[in-house]
């Protein structure tokens, strides 16, 4: 749906080893202070009723 988005946060990592997922299994990198900031900015420039934030 256009109103929704899915925001990675930390990098392209995932400490798990999901079978559905093809997203690399390794230690995450840190997060950017700003980040937070980011994803919210994102998320209004974008108009987004939901947004789902994952690592």
């Amino acid at each position: 749906s256009a109103d929704m988005a899915t925001f990675m946060i930390a990098g392209d990592r995932c400490t798990r080893a999901c079978g559905f997922c093809a997203v690399s299994t390794a230690k995450p990198f840190a997060l950017e202070s700003d980040e937070p900031q980011r994803v919210a900015e994102a998320t209004r420039r974008m108009k987004l009723k939901h947004v789902v934030i994952t690592a």
